[in-house]
């Protein structure tokens, strides 16, 4: 029969494994807008994305989210090793609206040099806790020095 010879060739084939798809840390949970602290472990690179297959890389590297967020937001991170990426693990920043805080002082706003005037704030919402920092303006005679810290509901 007359057809054309048939030709092999040998073909080398090498199969990578996948990496370790990443191990959350912990969740995290914040008042109002700022940089989240959900975080996760993994080797090789972390690959943050918005969901959960496909879709855009959102930040390359970190085991935080190094950008700031105003709402609750779901990301999914991968282990890349240059070649291949490991299935994502969801990773949960929620954002709680802050409370409205009111402050206030005792029934006198004028103190007289060495007299007291208690300084108070009031929470309308949840009872989520808040550490405050009161400060004067001016600061001069004020009597609080620079800057005065406590937890809501400690007058000062």
């Amino acid at each position: 029969m007359g057809g054309c010879p048939l030709v092999s060739n040998t073909v080398a084939v090498t199969v990578v494994s996948l990496p370790t798809a990443p191990t959350l840390v912990g969740n995290s949970v914040q008042c109002g807008a700022g940089v989240p602290t959900a975080s996760i472990s993994g080797a090789a690179t972390l690959r943050w994305y918005d969901v959960p297959t496909g879709g855009t890389v959102l930040q390359s590297g970190g085991t935080t989210y190094a950008s700031s967020i105003s709402a609750t937001d779901t990301f999914y991170v991968s282990s890349f090793n240059g070649t291949c990426e490991s299935a994502r693990t969801m990773v949960i920043a929620m954002v709680n609206a802050p409370d409205a805080l009111t402050a206030s002082a005792s029934s006198t706003t004028i103190a007289c040099l060495g007299n007291s005037c208690y300084l108070s704030v009031t929470q309308t919402g949840s009872t989520q806790s808040y550490n405050l920092t009161w400060t004067a303006t001016p600061s001069e005679c004020s009597g609080i020095p620079t800057s005065a810290a406590g937890a809501l509901g400690t007058p000062f």
